[in-house]
């Protein structure tokens, strides 16, 4: 657990290229970021400057918190457990889902490429919330049960476009809910997506292959109870599977959990998924 106000030092050192990464973590030199001329690029370095130019007026209260989380091992394909609900949105972001658990279908190395050449929903979603970066100092690759969840970071940005249409749009001031310290009741869950297109056609669902279906088996805490429901949110899964469908995933299948838990897939206007 970091104090918010101590993270804007740390995002500093960052684009200072002055922090050594974890052994086995992704890369937190953002010093390309500075020198990038490419307009997507250009469009994350603004998210930050919006960032640092807000708290200069407004200095961040309450606390960021770092979970790794490790689960055992467990044969989704055999459970017959039934889904939730499920919804998907064309229009909106994982980012706008402010009453969800955010699910990142992430980069093996937290972040992604958000600090050098990546600009999809992982990017994004770190972009416009800085303070999820100090999150890459401390956390090496993701293991095949793994998950890594940050809580407490506000969005400080908003963006139009995506991938290489990418935009900085303005500055955002974001509506969450606090906690009384300050805190922002925002919690992003990161694991590392299966790449169907690579997998083979043995990793689809069903398609009986034992250790790729447990690779897919990944958990993180219930949320402490509240005062309103909290549904999970599928982050927009660059891995487009043939039936176009999230709840296929063992993933997605867990996170419904049955009825109690929806899942909200919010696709940024993007066109519909094809076989």
């Amino acid at each position: 657990m970091l104090a918010r106000g101590e993270l804007p030092g740390i995002i500093a050192r960052m684009l200072a290229g002055a922090i050594d990464p974890a052994p086995g973590g992704p890369r937190v030199d953002a010093r390309p970021l500075l020198a990038a001329t490419a307009p997507q690029e250009l469009a994350k370095l603004r998210c930050l400057l919006a960032y640092f130019d807000r708290i200069a007026d407004d200095p961040p209260r309450g606390s960021f918190t770092i979970e790794r989380v490790v689960v055992a091992p467990h044969d989704w394909f055999a459970d017959a457990s039934p889904l939730g609900p499920f919804e998907v949105r064309r229009e909106g972001a994982i980012e706008d889902a402010a009453d969800c658990r955010q699910v990142d279908f992430a980069n093996a190395f937290l972040g992604g490429g958000v600090l050098s050449g990546g600009c999809v929903q992982e990017e994004i979603r770190f972009a416009v919330a800085p303070e999820l970066l100090a999150g890459m100092i401390v956390s090496p690759r993701l293991g095949p049960l793994e998950a890594i969840v940050l809580r407490g970071a506000e969005r400080f940005a908003v963006t139009k476009g995506y991938a290489f249409s990418l935009r900085y749009a303005g500055r955002f001031d974001d509506p969450c809910a606090r906690a009384a310290d300050g805190t922002p009741d925002v919690e992003l869950v990161a694991i590392d997506a299966i790449d169907y297109r690579r997998a083979g056609s043995g990793a689809l669902p069903g398609g009986g292959n034992p250790p790729r279906a447990r690779q897919g088996a990944r958990w993180f805490p219930p949320r402490r109870a509240r005062a309103r429901d909290r549904h999970g949110q599928l982050g927009l899964w660059r891995v487009r599977r043939r039936s176009g469908a999230e709840g296929d995933h063992p993933v997605a299948r867990r996170l419904g959990g049955g009825a109690r838990d929806p899942l909200l897939h919010l696709r940024r206007g993007l066109p519909d998924p094809q076989d």
